[in-house]
């Protein structure tokens, strides 16, 4: 059946294929679409606007996010986003695999969870190349600033702050800073608060605003978006 669908964000990640006429997905300013033979994925939490052209055939289903990011450590070097598929047959085999093993009341659930497994696996595999590391800053000035953002993060810290460890006039500091680690001073700080609060949620012990205070952000809100931006969801679904 054709129509448009309302903006919606789904807990697990969506896995659409088409055998007929097209299916569109647009997120932000962009739009995807799906025509026969293709198929698209769109990750965990991320908002979009589904619509279906009159007359086409597609098959949608959803895997459960912490199954692909268990896979993703096994399919190294990529990493999910959004996009087009070409060349999708083998995923609507396993789609429809999958899809029809589910609706069995008798199905195996070994079987459901080895066909979701290597559906996984072929939508990983079609993911962009993980950014490579940086190789860390060379000057020992940008060097200091950097460990010392690892070791206080938490800290009520500014680019002045960092500027003064470097030893470094602002303007030389944060252009020196963005040349050696590929991103701003501040833009590195907010990273660094986002991914030890992730290591924080991952164990359990706090809540999302007690996790935000604990890196070092005043204001949940501003966390909330911060960790959206870097991780791709929001902390509570990730907590979850």
């Amino acid at each position: 059946m054709g129509g448009a669908y309302p903006l919606a964000a789904h807990d697990g990640v969506e896995v659409a294929c088409v055998s007929s006429g097209a299916v569109s997905y647009r997120i932000g300013s962009r739009v995807l679409t799906i025509e026969a033979g293709q198929a698209a994925v769109v990750p965990a939490e991320q908002e979009h606007v589904t619509r279906i052209e009159p007359g086409s055939e597609a098959i949608s289903l959803w895997l459960e996010r912490g199954l692909v990011d268990e896979l993703a450590e096994v399919v190294a070097g990529r990493r999910l986003v959004a996009a087009v598929l070409d060349r999708a047959a083998p995923l609507q085999s396993l789609a429809r695999l999958l899809l029809e093993e589910a609706r069995e009341r008798e199905g195996s659930f070994v079987t459901a969870e080895a066909l979701a497994e290597a559906l996984a696996v072929q939508v990983l595999r079609r993911g962009e190349p993980r950014p490579s590391p940086s190789p860390g800053p060379t000057d020992p000035r940008i060097r200091r600033a950097a460990d010392a953002v690892e070791a206080r993060f938490a800290d009520a810290l500014t680019v002045d702050d960092l500027a003064r460890i470097a030893g470094m006039s602002r303007f030389h500091f944060c252009r020196q800073f963005r040349g050696q680690m590929g991103v701003s001073p501040y833009q590195h700080l907010v990273a660094t608060r986002v991914r030890r609060a992730a290591e924080l949620l991952r164990r359990g012990r706090y809540s999302v605003t007690e996790t935000a205070f604990e890196v070092g952000f005043s204001d949940p809100g501003r966390f909330a978006r911060a960790f959206r931006r870097h991780m791709g969801c929001a902390p509570s679904a990730y907590a979850a």
